[in-house]
């Protein structure tokens, strides 16, 4: 085939180009947004659920580097130099490790005497001498010394600890105020739509006024009694507009994205079928359910082990310190001439003996200190679980309360219904002025809307009721 002709090639491109330029200015398709796919995006990108994350992350780091500190090996190299008219030196090597409390020392060590030894003739050679031994150590009467050793890893693996079970009650946080959020929106939405369905109704009613006035069928005050009611349905439909405004911003922020993105939310199920479906929470059994796995208090039941730990490593601090060293050697030392090499066995106990001159204050303070704390800790987790069982006696009253609210509601908006069907057939015929239907309107949408407000009302409530249960979101994943 043959190529194109010039003019046929510039023809294209702009075509191309007039494409990519429509495309442009064609406004991007408004994203779906479901509960599911927000509750997902929240835990994406939340701001506040991330930096849970992060602290588990740099928690399980901190488990590492406190192991290593107080149980990894620690290899120690030295070479010593001396000169004394002849040449000297040490070599030591030495594995330094802790286990129960005992600090124990494998160790190699060399050293070379320029002037050690003498030969039968009685001049002065270098001697040789190499040993391998080991070590062991301990504090003889602190009874938690082996407490007291790994202290820095446990208490790297109460931080741990804390931090995972705080992502978990952020993420049932997260899913109640993507729900929150959400549901706002929702609300905001249909608040909306019956404020603009109120608005043209009221409009058209104005028109229906102003040609029986114009006609003698009414006073002109009805007329004017339409405008101001069409004028207040407006200023409601603008405080919504704001309302739903704010309401969409919000979930944009719980979302973790721009403020102003766009969406198009997918409305959830909030009928009488929704409410129906939802059960009567078993107060009692779920108040067991949550002081038995409620992550707050397994970490200050944690919290209480260690500042137990804490308070029996002071009180060993409370009497003078007494360290016993038991050391065992092997040497052969080997002069220059071959005849004279030997081996020697050489055990030995050392102690240390130490003693504040302070009349152990500082000790007695540190102990009573930790004590404090024990008691505090104590007096923590019991003000925490009567917290818990009272929020959710309290979630589990006001969701009997707003279910037989929602029944009233249910009643008072059939009845409004029935009383403006009634009003406007009194109107048309003459007997009440058309003051007597705005209000009969208003209390028709006050009553759709509260009803409105007191299904989602009903939702919500049982998500924050079920988010103080000790459940794993499904969309957590680790740690």
């Amino acid at each position: 085939m043959d190529p194109p002709y010039p003019f046929q090639q510039t023809t294209a491109m702009l075509r191309a180009t007039a494409l990519l330029s429509l495309l442009a200015v064609l406004p991007a398709a408004e994203e779906s947004l479901d509960l599911r796919a927000a509750t997902e995006a929240a835990f994406a990108k939340n701001r506040s659920f991330l930096d849970a994350r992060s602290a588990v992350l740099r928690a399980r780091l901190g488990v590492t580097v406190a192991n290593a500190n107080v149980f990894a090996p620690q290899l120690k190299l030295g070479y010593q130099v001396r000169n004394a008219g002849d040449d000297t030196g040490d070599a030591r090597a030495e594995l330094a490790m802790k286990s129960m409390g005992f600090n124990i020392t494998p160790y190699i060590r060399m050293g070379l005497d320029g002037e050690a030894g003498t030969t039968p003739a009685g001049n002065q050679v270098p001697q040789t001498t190499s040993a391998v031994g080991l070590s062991i150590s301990r504090a003889l009467f602190n009874i938690s010394e082996h407490l007291a050793q790994r202290l820095p890893v446990d208490e790297a693996e109460q931080s741990l600890f804390s931090a995972a079970n705080t992502l978990i009650i952020r993420a049932r946080q997260l899913e109640l105020s993507t729900a929150r959020s959400f549901l706002a929106v929702q609300k905001a939405e249909a608040r909306l739509a019956v404020r603009e369905r109120r608005v043209a109704d009221a409009e058209a009613f104005l028109k229906s006024v102003r040609d029986r006035v114009d006609h003698g069928f009414a006073a002109p005050l009805d007329g004017l009694n339409a405008e101001i009611d069409l004028n207040q349905a407006q200023a409601d439909l603008n405080g919504e507009r704001t309302s739903l405004a704010s309401a969409r911003q919000e979930l944009n922020d719980v979302l973790g994205r721009a403020l102003q993105t766009e969406f198009q939310l997918v409305a959830e199920d909030v009928g009488p079928a929704r409410i129906s479906a939802l059960a009567a929470p078993p107060i009692d059994d779920d108040v067991a359910r949550m002081l038995s796995g409620n992550e707050d208090l397994g970490t200050q039941a944690r919290a209480i082990d260690l500042a137990i730990q804490r308070l029996r490593v002071r009180r060993d601090q409370l009497a003078p310190q007494v360290v016993a060293t038991v050391s065992g050697e092997s040497r052969t030392i080997a002069p220059a001439f071959s005849d004279g090499v030997r081996d020697e066995k050489v055990a030995s106990l050392g102690l240390t003996w130490t003693m504040p001159l302070d009349g152990f204050q500082a000790a007695r303070a540190n102990a009573l200190i930790a004590e404090d704390e024990l008691t505090a800790a104590l007096r923590a987790r019991d003000d925490r679980r009567a917290e818990l069982e009272r929020d959710l006696r309290n979630l589990h009253r006001q969701i009997v309360q707003a279910r037989a609210a929602v029944t009233l509601g249910e009643r008072r908006l059939e009845v409004e219904r029935a009383r403006l069907d009634a009003t406007l057939r009194r109107y048309e015929a003459g007997l009440v002025d058309n003051l007597e239907v705005t209000r009969a309107k208003q209390s028709v949408d006050s009553a759709e809307l509260g009803l409105l407000d007191g299904r989602i009302g009903v939702i919500l409530l049982d998500a924050e009721y079920r988010s103080k249960l000790p459940v794993r979101p499904t969309l957590l994943g680790g740690p």
